[in-house]
């Protein structure tokens, strides 16, 4: 009998953060938001425009805390593994949470499908083909032209298995060009490659580099939108220069634990899609070029991230892809 107490009490001690997060006094103490990638990236952007409205709403801070490498699936094994109490989250993407799990099957430490639940996506966010400034080409046509009369004597920087380091692969492949890859750990390493002189050519988000490319510092070539962005009017998409069905969009949406208690993920889906149709932070997104997206249910996130898993299985296949 006294066994069966000590165990009965090991378990309501096992049990109590759960229990105590289905409370509604939930939060009690700061939200952990953690980011796969380095600061300045799509990610770390959204999570920084999230993280205070969420604040407001919750009155907790909300940190952030940036645990960049191997393409993500670093802070995806710490999310998974932390305390299911509703404290710890990941801002995940289609690298880190779709890309990652195809690329890197069977040498993972944590399955993200299983070990982490959808929340909602937070934004969608088109990515861009750039060089630095002083790289003669002014137009795709001309830069592929450059690229093709170099050939393996150009660089391109991008994370090492993301989805801008498959996009390029992809568009080199469409092209018939080649590139030497510099890995990178996320767009706060890639902008110093290209501006440092160490790598001539890249695929990364609008977010992070707008500023740079209205500076006049970087060159914009290409989209991976459907459609022109009002603030770049002269820059093409993919299927306008002759590439449909190549480049992707970076998704980011946020994630927790698996085993968190439905009634807060259901909270805090309710709350961000509230945040995200608020007239201010949707002109803060505008501003920042994250085009806002958001999830109707967690439920069809989760789908939508095994949706776009699938896409990539079939990605990598057909371009025979393998990384060390």
């Amino acid at each position: 009998m006294k066994a069966a107490a000590r165990r009965f009490a090991m378990l309501c001690l096992t049990l109590l953060p759960l229990i105590g997060v289905a409370a509604d006094s939930y939060p009690q103490r700061p939200l952990r938001f953690i980011i796969p990638f380095p600061p300045g990236g799509a990610n770390d952007i959204v999570a920084r425009l999230v993280g205070p409205k969420l604040t407001e709403r919750l009155g907790q801070q909300v940190v952030v805390d940036n645990r960049p490498g191997a393409s993500g699936s670093i802070a995806v094994e710490i999310t998974a593994r932390a305390q299911p109490d509703g404290y710890t989250f990941i801002v995940g993407n289609n690298t880190s949470n779709s890309i990652a799990p195809v690329l890197y099957a069977g040498r993972l430490k944590v399955d993200a499908a299983k070990e982490l639940t959808g929340i909602s996506l937070l934004a969608a966010i088109p990515h861009v083909v750039i060089a630095p400034a002083r790289l003669p080409p002014d137009n795709f046509r001309e830069l592929i032209a450059y690229i093709k009369a170099r050939p393996g004597q150009l660089n391109y920087a991008a994370p090492l298995g993301g989805h801008p380091h498959l996009d390029m692969l992809a568009l080199l492949a469409a092209t018939g060009t080649s590139m030497v890859h510099i890995p990178s750990k996320g767009a706060g390493q890639t902008i110093p490659s290209l501006l440092g002189g160490e790598s001539q050519v890249s695929n990364t988000n609008v977010a992070s580099v707008i500023g740079l490319i209205r500076a006049g510092q970087l060159k914009a070539y290409a989209l991976t939108s459907e459609e022109r962005m009002p603030e770049l009017p002269g820059v093409p998409t993919f299927a306008e220069v002759g590439l449909k069905g190549v480049g992707s969009i970076n998704w980011v949406g946020l994630f927790a634990p698996a085993r968190v208690s439905p009634a807060i993920i259901n909270r805090l889906h309710t709350i961000i899609v509230d945040i995200l149709s608020q007239p201010e932070l949707k002109e803060t997104y505008a501003k920042r070029l994250v085009p806002l997206a958001v999830s109707r249910s967690p439920a069809e996130f989760n789908a939508f991230v095994a949706a776009e898993t699938r896409r990539w299985v079939k990605i990598v296949k057909d371009n025979n892809i393998r990384l060390p």
